[in-house]
């Protein structure tokens, strides 16, 4: 996903991967036509009809899974992604930069859940796919001997932490980092 411009109308525009350019900025609906679309329920997160639509009961769940996990709604003849509506219908703006998913479960929208994160943020957040080497991430095996090393990117930049003889130590150094480095957005690794 990236944020780029369209130059003709200088709107920003969220891309993303099989799913519509959407112009997050500009204002498809307001919150009150949303608001008299869509009931949203805190608790639970989820976003429900409050009138039948074309193919669509009242009190039905809103939109369909995507393939990244994400729920979509289409209002308007545009596609919404669930936690930008709900985010938009709580505080009556867009938000200013991503959503992320506190717990990394990408159809918990309660608003709870959400907070705002620049990409970097939301790679913090995000469990690592299992590696070849089934290592934990950010631990690293030395090319000569049987040592590991740990490392951590912050800003793009990568922090060495130390070269370690277990992969436990390693892990815990790379959890410690994360911690100072990411704070709240630090997603710990099993040591």
């Amino acid at each position: 996903m990236q944020l780029t411009t369209n130059f003709q109308t200088e709107k920003p525009l969220y891309k993303t991967r099989n799913y519509r350019t959407i112009p997050r900025k500009e204002k498809d609906i307001s919150q009150k036509e949303l608001k008299a679309l869509l009931s949203y329920n805190p608790k639970t997160g989820s976003l429900r009809w409050k009138i039948k639509r074309q193919g669509v009961n009242r009190n039905r769940e809103a939109g369909h899974l995507l393939a990244s996990g994400h729920r979509s709604v289409r209002i308007n003849g545009k596609n919404h992604r669930v936690h930008d509506l709900v985010w938009f219908m709580y505080y009556g703006t867009c938000p200013k930069t991503n959503l992320d998913h506190k717990n990394r479960i990408a159809t918990d929208n309660r608003i709870t859940n959400l907070r705002e994160a620049t990409r970097s943020q939301q790679g913090y957040n995000t469990k690592t796919r299992m590696r070849k080497n089934k290592l934990p991430r950010g631990v690293y095996k030395q090319t000569k001997g049987s040592k590991y090393f740990s490392s951590i990117k912050v800003n793009k930049n990568s922090i060495y932490l130390g070269t370690f003889s277990k992969i436990n130590d390693a892990a815990k150094a790379y959890n410690k980092a994360s911690i100072k480095f990411h704070k709240e957005f630090s997603y710990l690794r099993a040591s």
